[in-house]
């Protein structure tokens, strides 16, 4: 068979800013559950779906719509329509300005009229940064954009998260995207109670021009025409956004401008509107965010990848699999999505019989995006070789959003690269997951809720990191764990806790630490336990209960250490112990203890 190797298209140019969340790790944008939707005319919204909106008050009234970009700035209009009275942040003929102190923002909110929904946060506003050309007494709708800098940072979760930037291809013609908004109902003479969506085609401004030249006069190089879509925004939209997704996050692409109405107010339903492009105004939004304590990101680019398809062993089985291995990988950065795989499939076999992913070699500072929606029956996923002549990938960080399609994971390998941060969310979506392996990399930190969702994990090795420390409920919820390896890590202590709930625990290994002492009863709760390597630590006694309960215990190494005596109750009653080796010791070198 020819090997296929892998080529990485760029779709468009590599955009490398990052969204930092108060100096941890990478806050991701655009990122939701809904991709890709099949969306009717003016339909309702499910709870969750646009977690990226926010509704603008002025006191306890709805006045407009607006967006969350960054970890404290909300993107919104000034002013709206051009038959009705209706405004976010100044009205068009007047010189009257809402002032920071008027309005409030309520995020995550899906039912405007449930003043207790659970979820929702209400923000004050510290600061509003409208553009400069933006001039209220001039018929255009030019630069019709503002931020609100709000109080208090927002902490982001399932329902509450910024959209992306728009790429550097800005708004093209024909391209389809969804404007999300609170529209006012004229029957009711409210607004909807909760967001509505519709899509909107954005159009050549010739075409526009040409099918309803009324909104030439409203417009601006800097604004694009929309219709031809499902429906048509409404009053309430005002400062609402135009988002469009190029692959499998979402990014803003336009603010909601102008709208032809009657001269009662009621908006043409087959009418062209007009949006602020924000492609145009993206330096002034990046600037101003960023001088006001916040980084934004941008709309991720599109790549295509090439799989070299064969067959491998499972890890740790006989059994084999059909496989999917990427080489000459060249990602960097963290704003990739995967669009397709392409590659030539063995006789009879499909996307849905490849089990597992393997990213061998090149460079991959960051997983592409996605890539899981290609193979729905993925339960290996290997990245990097472990043998020492391979070249590291280099991959940086591993988010959950790069795990979140592999529901039936069972094994997960990141070897040799330079791995220093790993959510502690990261591994929430792997319900199945059974083998753990981050060996080789430049990992400082594990979390309490690292492993809380995978009540199947047996096997966690994290050999060769920079690991100082091990949260005490590190384990809590994984009650089959079988083998624990943290050798060559830079652990100084143990929590005697750390394996209480782990029943059938039989292996452990921490040899090549810092661990100057080990509690009491570290393993009093592991019945099974037959394996206990401390080998080349800094241990200069060790309790003589420390096996008391481990009548299984078949080996222990504690060469290299300062244990000057063995307590001798230590090893009592151990008939299946065969090797103890305390070789390396204190000043009288223990012998290798023998027992058969």
């Amino acid at each position: 068979m020819t090997l296929n190797f892998v080529h990485i298209l760029l779709a468009a140019v590599y955009l490398a800013l990052l969204l930092q969340v108060q100096g941890v790790g990478t806050m991701e944008c655009g990122m939701v559950d809904y991709v890709r939707p099949v969306i009717l005319g003016g339909s309702d919204t499910k709870k969750g779906e646009w977690p990226f909106i926010a509704a603008i008050h002025n006191g306890s009234k709805y006045i407009c719509g607006g967006t969350i970009i960054a970890v404290k700035h909300i993107l919104t209009g000034m002013s709206f329509f051009f038959n009705t009275a209706a405004h976010c942040i100044q009205k068009k003929n007047s010189e009257i300005e809402l002032l920071p102190h008027e309005v409030v923002v309520r995020l995550g909110a899906y039912n405007l009229t449930d003043t207790n929904e659970t979820g929702v946060i209400h923000r004050n506003v510290a600061d509003i940064f409208i553009h400069p050309d933006w001039d209220a007494f001039e018929r255009r709708f030019d630069a019709d954009i503002a931020i609100l800098v709000l109080t208090k940072n927002i902490t982001f979760n399932y329902n509450i998260q910024p959209v992306c930037m728009p790429s550097a291809n800005g708004v093209t013609g024909n391209m389809v995207g969804t404007v999300v908004g609170y529209r006012f109902l004229k029957s009711k003479k409210i607004h909807a109670e909760i967001p509505r969506r519709i899509v909107v085609r954005a159009v050549s401004s010739s075409h526009c021009f040409r099918e309803d030249d009324a909104v030439r006069p409203y417009t601006s190089e800097r604004t694009f025409c929309g219709g031809n879509g499902d429906g048509s925004p409404d009053q309430g939209d005002s400062g609402s956004g135009y988002f469009f997704t190029p692959g499998f996050s979402w990014a803003q692409y336009g603010l909601v401008a102008v709208l032809r109405t009657n001269s009662t107010g009621h908006v043409f339903l087959n009418g062209f509107h007009v949006y602020t492009n924000l492609t145009m105004f993206k330096d002034w939004i990046i600037a101003t965010v960023n001088q006001t304590g916040g980084v934004v990101g941008e709309a991720r680019m599109s790549i295509t990848m090439n799989c070299e398809y064969g067959y491998s062993k499972f890890k740790g089985t006989t059994e084999t699999i059909y496989t999917c291995r990427l080489y000459d990988i060249e990602i960097e950065g963290n704003d990739f999505e995967t669009d397709s795989f392409t590659g030539l499939h063995f006789h009879d076999r499909y996307e849905m019989d490849v089990e597992e992913i393997h990213f061998v070699n090149g460079t991959m500072s960051h997983l592409p995006s996605g890539f899981g929606l290609f193979f729905v029956n993925i339960k290996s996923l290997i990245v990097g070789e472990s043998v020492s002549v391979s070249a590291s990938l280099g991959t940086k960080v591993v988010r959950r959003s790069d795990l979140r399609n592999l529901r039936n994971l069972q094994d997960l390998s990141f070897l040799r690269n330079d791995i220093e941060t790993l959510h502690e969310d990261a591994l929430w979506d792997l319900p199945h997951l059974m083998s753990i392996e981050f060996s080789g990399n430049k990992l400082k930190a594990l979390f309490n809720e690292t492993f809380s969702k995978n009540v199947m994990l047996a096997t966690v090795d994290f050999h060769s990191n920079q690991l100082t420390f091990l949260p005490a409920n590190l384990f809590r919820n994984n009650p089959i764990l079988f083998i624990v390896n943290f050798e060559g890590n830079l652990l100084r202590t143990i929590d005697e806790k750390i394996f209480e709930l782990n029943a059938r625990l039989q292996m452990v290994y921490f040899d090549t630490n810092r661990i100057e002492t080990l509690p009491k009863y570290l393993f009093k709760h592991n019945l099974f336990l037959h394996t206990v390597y401390f080998q080349n630590n800094s241990l200069s006694s060790l309790d003589e209960h420390l096996f008391e309960t481990n009548a299984n215990l078949q080996r222990v190494n504690f060469m290299y250490n300062r244990i000057e005596s063995i307590p001798r109750a230590m090893f009592q009653r151990k008939r299946r112990l065969h090797i103890a080796d305390f070789r390396n010791n204190g000043p009288n070198d223990f012998l290798k203890l023998h027992r058969k």
